[in-house]
């Protein structure tokens, strides 16, 4: 679900993407915004928002049970895949520009990142 409204005890929280499975939600429910953890949440990182989404969003994230956390740099077009371990989130696998992975938790797919980025001919001056 792309920007659900997410109520999670005190805090409320718009992530970028958000899934759950369908054990845990068979269907949306008919209301303006969810209290139901995702089983996975994605935050694209922009200058205005990357401080809240590596420090407050992980952390309410974590504190909710969200098992997975991928945070996407379109700046250096690069992917981190974090895994909840306890009450902590763990760097699981990275990813970057022209590699083809498995992302958990998406095992049975395989992602080609190329296509996510706007300008994809070129990799950022790091990367070359």
């Amino acid at each position: 679900m792309v920007e659900p409204d997410l109520h999670l005890g005190d805090d409320v929280l718009v992530p970028d993407i958000g899934g759950w499975t369908t054990a845990r939600m068979p269907r949306l429910p008919d209301a303006p915004w969810l209290s139901v953890p995702p089983d996975w949440v994605c935050e694209a990182l922009s200058p205005s928002t990357a401080g809240i989404d590596r420090v407050k969003k992980t952390r309410v994230y974590a504190r909710s049970g969200i098992g997975w956390y991928w945070i996407l740099d379109p700046s250096q077009r690069t992917i981190e895949v974090l895994k909840l371990v306890g009450d902590r989130y763990s760097l699981h696998s990275t990813c970057m520009l022209g590699e083809r992975l498995s992302l958990e938790p998406f095992s049975t797919e395989t992602f080609d990142p190329v296509g996510w980025w706007l300008d994809t001919d070129e990799a950022p001056p790091e990367q070359r």
